[in-house]
């Protein structure tokens, strides 16, 4: 075992552990690590099961714990820690604890004998099994695969299959890192692995946001599900969207656009700014207040309210385009001229207008007209979208309600 320093409290201490202890040491709530993505489909971390039965290496991987830990170096004596959560090889972790899983279930089934695995076929394995196989994650055909394994390399002794996983395996353990340390940390990690997507790295920088969204009470009042990027990806969203669901990452993105008084586009660009403070989203961060996310928020259930109330369907789809939340709080945020002790109150004026009035003041059919009339071959749909909306709703703030948003004029010069 060795250490590194990054600074008096922050220790990384190089481990070693088998596989098997590793494995029965995880807590049940290891995919929940807030900053980690979901397990996501890779054909290479797939062949996973090979690399085990056939004891090839795999790489490190990287915990944190909370722990207080102090190895004694110059003793050789065996340590633990009591609580970790896996910062770096989630997906090998999943991987090898599925694999695990599904060793125990057929020891399991072999010393009960209510079923002859070793002489079952793939589908009897299926459809017998398919419940217990569920629960740990694996299908049939995997699960098939194994026994074969089991059948012609280990002779039906449950126990050569045991040991494959007592194979020693590297692990760094980080001590001593903050919240944001440990954001820090996933991000330089993940940086040579698949790429990890802008919406989940705009998720890491703004945990703190998540954590505002938790604590707001007036929620129980409303429908209101937060999404997370980990749990559907922004097309999805974007075709299930109902009355009452938010995603994490556009609350993000429609936050900073009415901070910045401009639309926002979320990219590897704005990732980069705000992992290294530059421009004024450093300030942002410390701006964006319980108080002020109770507000903007308030505002957003309301108008998802009233969209539904006037448009049904095609309202509960306008405002699951980012594009379009952007341009809206762009524009607030500009006509509001970052007053933001004014904002509830600029909040407030908008639903009233837009409640009282009797024209179609936001006009979607039309808007949805002449977006899907634009010519993809010479514009950024998305950009030109931002911009159109951006002043559209400018316009409607600045004639006060008087008049609906021309769509046409916004989308002139972008249409075919």
């Amino acid at each position: 075992m060795s250490f590194k320093k990054e600074s008096e409290s922050k220790v990384c201490y190089l481990c070693e552990s088998t596989i098997r202890d590793y494995l029965e040491a995880l807590p049940e709530d290891y995919k929940n690590f807030n900053i980690q993505r979901g397990i996501v489909s890779n054909i290479y971390l797939d062949n996973l099961t090979n690399t085990i039965l056939l004891g090839k290496h795999i790489p490190p991987i990287t915990l944190v714990t909370d722990s207080d830990i102090n190895f004694q170096f110059e003793k050789n004596e065996d340590y633990s820690i009591q609580s970790f959560r896996v910062l770096d090889g989630l997906q090998r972790t999943y991987r090898l604890k599925v694999l695990w899983d599904s060793i125990k279930l057929m020891e399991d089934l072999l010393t009960e004998k209510k079923f002859d695995i070793l002489n079952m076929d793939s589908y009897q394995i299926t459809r017998q099994l398919n419940d217990e196989l569920d629960k740990i994650g694996t299908d049939g055909k995997a699960f098939y695969d194994l026994v074969i394994y089991l059948k012609e390399s280990g002779g039906g002794n449950i126990t050569y299959l045991k040991e494959k996983f007592n194979i020693n395996q590297w692990f760094e353990i980080w001590v001593g890192l903050s919240p944001d340390d440990e954001i820090d940390k996933m991000l330089v990690l993940n940086a040579g692995h698949k790429q990890m997507t802008t919406q989940h790295q705009l998720e890491l920088l703004f945990l703190n946001l998540l954590k505002l969204l938790e604590k707001i009470k007036f929620f129980a009042q409303y429908e209101f599900v937060l999404i997370r990027e980990k749990e559907m990806n922004s097309t999805t969203y974007g075709k299930k969207r109902e009355k009452g669901m938010y995603y994490f990452p556009h609350l993000i993105s429609l936050t900073l656009s009415f901070l910045e008084a401009r639309p926002v586009t979320s990219n590897v660009n704005l990732v980069r700014k705000i992992q290294y403070n530059e421009n004024s989203y450093l300030d942002y961060k410390e701006i964006i207040s319980y108080e002020f996310m109770q507000s903007l928020l308030k505002f957003l259930i309301e108008m998802d309210t009233y969209l539904y109330k006037v448009y049904g369907d095609s309202g509960i789809k306008w405002i699951s385009k980012d594009t379009v939340l952007t341009g809206i709080f762009a524009a607030i945020g500009n006509h509001n001229n970052s007053e933001l002790k004014e904002t509830d109150l600029l909040f407030e004026r908008i639903m009233h207008m837009l409640n009282e009035s009797e024209q179609d003041l936001l006009n979607i059919e039309e808007f949805n007209k002449y977006r899907n009339s634009m010519n993809i071959g010479n514009v950024n749909i998305g950009n030109f979208t931002k911009k159109a909306v951006f002043q559209g709703v400018m316009e409607l703030l600045n004639n006060n309600f008087s008049a609906p948003i021309n769509w046409k004029i916004q989308f002139e010069g972008g249409r075919k």
